[in-house]
């Protein structure tokens, strides 16, 4: 084997597996340790779906909620018949409430509320037409907290695993469809939903904006690096070879 072909086979698959492991490892415990702030209808929605709201972020005391109205018997009563076996009830928090920024992990202001807007999209507001939901439904809710904090795990174990090269492709596979499914959450999707994409898929947005493209480009990126991982494999320096051993090589003929 010449010198090219040995780099090609060993050293290029072990420097792509590293940098995919590194870049999902960091992801994974940027999610779980960093903090963004969130306030007003963001900041309810992640409460009513069940997610962990830190402290406000402001020195500044908070304004006094609003002092509620005593509900009526009418309402009460009226309250009882609107509400349908199984159903919660109205939502327990509100907009109003979350006036100062709260912190909140990354996981749930980059997942967690991503789900949230894909699957319940809000409804038309000043003359604008109501978003199409680009998720299915069942992600809504608490779902959408479960989901993000398999994201994270996800992230840390298959950055981990991959950086070693241990059952690579799995998570190769892995990586790509988590990569696909973020550029359409962030991207794609509500570029679609929308109504107004260039070429039905991109956002109507200033093409040579590096802030605004940086993101989705890194996505793709991330989403291509994984594919290639998952096509060429782990290559001889991973834990893969001892594992699973060689790839079989084709048998050749003699020529006649």
């Amino acid at each position: 084997m010449s010198v090219r072909q040995g780099l090609a086979t060993t050293v290029a698959p072990m420097v792509l597996r590293l940098t995919l492991g590194l870049t999902f490892l960091w992801a994974g415990l940027s999610k779980l340790n960093a903090y963004d702030p969130v306030q007003g209808s963001d900041a309810a929605a992640l409460a009513n779906a069940g997610a962990t709201l830190g402290r406000v972020n402001s020195d500044t005391p908070p304004p006094p909620p609003p002092t509620p109205e005593k509900p009526t018997e009418k309402d009460v009563e009226d309250a009882k018949k609107d509400k349908a076996p199984g159903d919660p009830g109205p939502l327990v928090h509100t907009a109003s409430e979350f006036v100062q920024p709260v912190q909140v992990r990354r996981l749930h202001t980059e997942v967690t509320l991503a789900l949230l807007r894909a699957s319940e999209p809000p409804a038309a507001i000043e003359g604008k037409p109501a978003l199409k939901p680009t998720w299915p439904t069942w992600a809504s809710g608490s779902n959408a907290v479960i989901i993000a904090w398999a994201v994270m795990v996800i992230d840390l174990a298959g950055g981990v695993c991959v950086g070693l090269g241990l059952l690579t492709r799995l998570w190769a596979a892995g990586m790509v469809f988590h990569m696909a499914g973020g550029l359409w959450l962030t991207t794609i999707g509500p570029a679609w939903a929308a109504g107004d994409a260039v070429l039905g898929f991109l956002p109507r947005h200033d093409p040579w904006d590096l802030a605004y493209w940086s993101f989705p480009l890194w996505q793709l990126a991330l989403l291509a690096l994984s594919a290639v991982l998952l096509c060429i494999g782990p290559g001889p320096m991973s834990l893969d070879r001892p594992l699973l051993g060689s790839p079989t090589k084709p048998s050749t003929r003699p020529a006649v």
